[in-house]
């Protein structure tokens, strides 16, 4: 049975770990989102930037890592109680309904918080009405990076397995390295889609790296739907926040 002790660590651990990450996260999106608008960001620009939101960010890292913590032990209950298999299903299925609302409700709370300097009520506020119009793309995008993670640890162990036939060491050594590097990768992807998201969502034009975004636009056969021409005044002064 776990002690007060050994609880109260493992919260602390959570809270640290979720600030960080938090933290690294709203520098990411920044230089992401400068870098596809024109800028020419370098690796102090978003640092910078997520100091200056510090506080709102620890206050985040906090929120989010508790929600965290509540769902890792509600999945701990589920997969350890001694329940009939269909309750359980049932309770897994409703957790990952949560989870699911969870993501969505908080998919653009990091730019909010860094880009447009709001505070938490407020940026999930308005990131849950971003994400509707744009939830489509930002299924398609989790999904793709997922698959592109998971062919990666499988093609990961594979080349571990191999080596760890030759030198155990050496294979989990090469296996923590590739798998360690492949969850970097995907994380950071993730956080570059997002702030992708966020500039199409809010512009409604896809975003310019490098010119290729525009070019690609004018290069369609037919006129790009993703410009706000048919928008209502309603939604565009929302959009541009001059109401």
């Amino acid at each position: 049975q776990a002690t007060n002790s050994y609880l109260a660590w493992i919260f602390l651990t959570y809270m640290v770990g979720s600030i960080i990450v938090v933290f690294w996260n709203s520098a990411i999106i920044v230089s992401a989102h400068e870098r596809l608008t024109g800028g020419d960001p370098t690796i102090m620009t978003g640092i910078k930037a997520a100091f200056s939101r510090i506080h709102i960010i620890i206050l985040w890292g906090i929120i989010a890592g508790t929600v965290g913590l509540l769902l890792r032990f509600a999945r701990d209950a589920i997969r350890n109680k001694k329940a009939p298999a269909a309750l359980k299903i049932f309770a897994a299925i409703m957790l990952w309904m949560v989870e699911i609302a969870w993501w969505m409700y908080t998919f653009f709370i990091i730019p909010m918080i860094v880009l447009e300097k709001k505070g938490i009520r407020e940026g999930l506020r308005d990131g849950r009405s971003l994400f509707g119009k744009t939830w489509g793309e930002n299924v398609t995008s989790g999904l793709g990076i997922g698959l592109i993670t998971v062919i990666g640890i499988v093609i990961s162990l594979g080349i571990s397995f191999l080596i760890f036939m030759i030198s155990p060491e050496a294979g989990i050594i090469v296996g923590v390295l590739l798998i360690g590097g492949l969850i970097l990768w995907a994380n950071t992807a993730e956080v570059v889609v997002v702030a992708a998201l966020y500039e199409f969502a809010k512009t409604g034009k896809m975003p310019d790296l490098n010119g290729n975004g525009s070019k690609f636009e004018e290069a369609l056969p037919w006129k790009s739907k993703s410009g706000w021409d048919n928008e209502s005044a309603e939604n565009k002064v929302w959009r541009e926040g001059t109401g």
